[in-house]
């Protein structure tokens, strides 16, 4: 049996899988702390909506095709200035993660 931990929670056995499978990373959200969940669940918006915003009156004939045009865009939407910040989403990651 195991206990939940506050600073190192586990994730779903199910849950990990699908990020191994996806080669991505899960972070949890910290407990009691809603104000992270919904600076993430922004940002995923704004993401969402811009890129299929701009591919929907687009026909692709693959799966490679359809992600060679969303990495196209997202590298697009990293590159544009914030509309009240003068710098990048990609440019303010690499100053408030540290040197790559």
């Amino acid at each position: 049996m195991t206990h939940p931990c506050r600073y190192e929670p586990d994730i779903n056995p199910t849950y990990l899988d699908l990020a191994e499978h996806y080669g991505t990373v899960v972070i949890p959200a910290r407990v009691r702390k809603a104000r992270d969940k919904a600076k993430v669940e922004s940002a995923v918006l704004i993401a969402e909506r811009w890129i299929l915003a701009a591919l929907r009156n687009h026909r692709f004939f693959s799966l490679a095709e359809v992600n060679q045009a969303i990495a196209q865009k997202l590298k697009e939407l990293n590159n544009r200035k914030f509309q009240k910040l003068d710098t990048t989403r990609k440019n303010s990651l690499k100053t408030s993660t540290g040197p790559p």
